[in-house]
């Protein structure tokens, strides 16, 4: 059990939640966390959002009993979590390209802000797409080299091509728009979303096919090759 730090209301729905953790949690990866209450049996998978050596932070949308009950939870609470879990983003020395759509902006902050760790020399630009209300937008720009949002529309017609490494999460639409911008030549790893039932790969759950056939995005994810999912893609 992990003791939370702090809950904010990010905007209509959306929360961000900080605990209290020895984080080694890699940009792209999540923990499987457990609504609290005993009245729930599986756990919600959350990317990290953000972290120091001693908190994680997640960033998330109430979309049902379990997210609510998690919304709930006050500083001094207790918050249980499994992890970290998952493939993370593994990163190319050389200026980047980083795509959020929605909730899929939220394992971008930690993303970017590890790129920027390792790799001081090199840019991030930074681009999300929202369906509606943004949030968030000033904190993403302060850690990017350029940045820009859009709050209808195709956030990928304001990316600009041209760039060898790309890193994305978002609607499964706009990972598939970003590749055809990118070009199959490029570095683009994604992250993409599944239901899950347990996190580490034994229920089969969140299997999705690839161009080397099915895989689980709880352990082989979900962080992939946007061309190795989008294969068929001319």
């Amino acid at each position: 059990m992990h003791k939370v730090i702090s809950q904010e209301n990010i905007a209509d729905g959306i929360f961000r939640i900080t605990v209290d953790i020895i984080n080694e949690a890699r940009p792209g990866q999540f923990y499987m966390i457990l609504p609290p209450g005993g009245a729930f049996s599986l756990r919600r998978p959350i990317s990290v959002h953000d972290s120091t050596a001693f908190t994680a932070s997640f960033l998330y949308q109430v979309k049902g009993r379990g997210t609510k009950a998690i919304s709930l939870l006050k500083s001094g609470d207790e918050l249980d979590l499994v992890g970290p879990l998952g493939n993370g983003f593994s990163f190319l020395a050389q200026d980047s390209v980083f795509v959020g759509g929605g909730l899929g902006i939220a394992p971008l902050f930690y993303a970017i802000k590890e790129f920027k760790r390792a790799y001081p020399g090199k840019t991030a630009a930074c681009y999300l797409g929202f369906s509606g209300e943004a949030f968030l937008t000033k904190e993403y720009e302060e850690i990017s080299d350029s940045f820009g949002y859009m709050q209808s529309g195709f956030i990928t017609d304001i990316v600009e091509a041209g760039s060898n490494a790309y890193y994305a999460c978002g609607p499964e639409a706009m990972l598939e728009a970003l590749l055809k911008k990118a070009g199959r030549e490029a570095h683009y790893l994604a992250s993409f979303e599944a239901r899950m039932g347990c996190g580490v790969g034994a229920c089969y759950s969140c299997s999705i096919k690839t161009a080397s056939g099915n895989v689980r995005v709880c352990t082989q994810g979900p962080v992939l090759s946007a061309k190795e999912v989008f294969y068929e893609q001319a």
